[in-house]
């Protein structure tokens, strides 16, 4: 019988293949399948969304080794979960990354708006917010 830290680590491997397909698909210009695994992220989030479940899931994709994909998809999430405290400084890492073209792009925006409902503008204090 699995533990509870084995079903973490086996959601945080599903989270993490769905997040890689997902920018597998957008960068292949297939939006469809892109839907499919945001579907599959949305739903896994939901499962873990009670109490700490959800940073129990998604704080150690967080992690420095891991895809920017990966990292930016567990930002997201938990900061649209209330989890600001873990995914802003992630977030701002990634959007001032050049290297990773629509991630950082990407974790831009989700600052971006997120400020904004925030009522703190939209300056996000990254190098290419402002350039």
């Amino acid at each position: 019988m699995a533990t509870e830290d084995d079903e973490v680590v086996i959601a945080g491997e599903r989270f993490r293949s769905a997040a890689a397909a997902h920018w597998a698909a957008v960068r292949a210009g297939d939006a469809s399948a892109a839907d499919r695994q945001t579907e599959v992220l949305d739903q896994l989030a939901s499962q873990w969304a009670d109490g700490q479940g959800v940073t129990d899931l998604l704080a150690p994709l967080l992690a420095d080794d891991e895809e920017p994909t990966v990292r930016g998809a567990a930002a997201m999430y938990l900061l649209n979960r209330g989890h600001a405290d873990q995914a802003v400084p992630v977030l701002a890492a990634l959007a001032d990354d050049d290297e990773i073209g629509l991630v950082a792009e990407e974790a831009e925006l989700a600052l971006l708006m997120w400020k904004r409902q925030q009522g703190n503008g939209g300056n996000t204090g990254s190098a290419s917010a402002n350039g």
